[in-house]
């Protein structure tokens, strides 16, 4: 066995453990202010709910008739479910922190593999390295959200998707496309990107590109199914409408400034309207977008893609969704250089992301996609979903902390293609003056 085929399988165990580590040890010393609460006090309920009653349900815990709705899907409250299993009552929470570490862990795995579908291993260790110890997706690790957990399913999905594409194989087709179905499960936003992937494969000539697309909205589906057969006053049509309505205010966030609590209350009335008359909350957002076009098409185009990959999460702000009491990014010298230096690197990664997009365009447009090229195109095309989604819906950079991969996978590709270039032009100068 050669010294290459040794060293490089132990950097890259060294740098997963080194990000399981990185987690653990923030979730050891961080105190949170009343953690379970707004969303991950949703989960929590439907969790004990699951465990308790037999009833996917976001009633309260203390209530003793739980009704049943559909307005979270069930992906990661099942996995609330399986904590309280393991640990009851009690413990469960640190199952839950555990199992996320670990989570993350394998998202730096799955960043570093799929990276290495057509980088260099440094610049795969070096998007290992970032997803890492990148704040956001450190803190959100540290509690009951979705976003670590559906973030992992993502990379998963794109890495079978990958490894389906390089072997022809109808059942690593099968699984990819229900690992994406189990995705939307946790999170709904995703369940149009199958779609877009599957024309993709197409182009590519894909034998199994339907039975992907079959496996991958078939769990989705029959959510769905289920959904309309629940009588219950909160669905995930009102949430998505809740979102295009928050999505359509600039001034929406979760602080307590004036100009937040009055952009909440015009998304409350918006929801209502839409619960009392669909049509009339659909004119109503038609009137506001013709009323100022110039300023709405500005703030759609220009500012929410900006404000999508930004720092600062709405909420408490800067890498917390809610407050801490302590955390080791505040007081431990080497937590506070990583911020920092994420911080400085966070414009610049969001920059160079937005910029290989055309370059890979370009290359896509000049060759037919095949197995090497397609990872690099799934990868652009799930950044580019999340972008464009994310125009309609609320902006918040904690929902595009699942998709920070693919932005730093992105970013580093472009850093890549600009090296390359640089050192082909500079061998041919010295052989021109040679």
């Amino acid at each position: 066995m050669t010294r290459k085929k040794v060293v490089a399988p132990a950097i890259t165990l060294a740098v997963v453990l080194f990000a399981l580590f990185f987690r653990l040890h923030f979730m050891a010393t961080t105190q949170w202010d009343h953690p379970i609460r707004a969303d991950a006090a949703q989960y929590y309920s439907i969790g004990w709910n699951i465990v308790h009653h037999g009833v996917f349900s976001m009633t309260h815990p203390n209530d003793s008739t739980p009704n049943p709705d559909s307005y979270r899907g069930p992906g990661y409250p099942l996995l609330i479910a399986l904590t309280m299993l393991l640990g009851g009552d009690e413990y469960w929470l640190r199952y839950l922190l555990v199992i996320q570490a670990a989570l993350g862990a394998l998202s730096v795995a799955l960043t570093m593999a799929i990276a290495k579908k057509w980088l260099s291993f440094p610049y795969a260790i070096a998007a290992g390295l970032l997803v890492a110890v990148w704040p956001h997706m450190v803190t959100l690790s540290g509690l009951v959200l979705t976003e670590t957990f559906f973030g992992f399913s993502l990379l998963l999905g794109i890495y079978m998707l990958t490894l389906a594409c390089k072997r022809q194989q109808g059942s690593l087709y099968a699984a990819a496309g229900l690992v994406f179905a189990y995705s939307a499960l946790i999170n709904p936003a995703i369940l149009l990107f199958p779609i877009l992937a599957t024309l993709l494969l197409a182009l590519s000539q894909k034998r199994y590109a339907v039975l992907f697309l079959i496996c991958a909205l078939s769990l989705p589906m029959a959510w769905t199914a289920r959904g309309m057969t629940v009588d219950e006053g909160r669905s995930s049509s009102g949430r998505l409408m809740e979102n295009v309505f928050a999505g359509l205010d600039p001034d929406f966030d979760y602080s307590w400034t004036p100009a937040a609590i009055a952009s909440r209350e015009r998304v409350m009335e918006g929801v209502q309207r839409y619960k009392q008359d669909p049509e009339v909350a659909l004119q109503m957002i038609i009137e506001r977008l013709v009323e100022r076009p110039t300023y709405y098409l500005r703030w759609y185009l220009l500012s929410k893609p900006v404000r999508f990959w930004q720092w600062p999460i709405f909420g408490h702000g800067d890498i917390y969704v809610y407050e801490v009491i302590a955390s080791p990014f505040e007081r431990q010298s080497f937590y506070r250089v990583v911020v920092s230096l994420c911080y400085g690197l966070n414009p610049w990664l969001m920059a160079t992301a937005f910029l290989s997009v055309p370059l890979i365009l370009v290359t896509a447009n000049r060759y037919r996609p095949q197995h090497k090229t397609v990872p690099l195109l799934l990868v652009a095309l799930l950044f580019c979903y999340a972008t464009g989604l994310h125009l309609l819906l609320v902006p918040d950079p904690r929902y595009a902390t699942p998709y920070r991969p693919f932005e730093i996978l992105l970013a580093l590709s472009f850093i890549a293609f600009v090296h390359r270039q640089w050192y082909s032009s500079r061998q041919k100068r010295v052989q021109q003056a040679a």
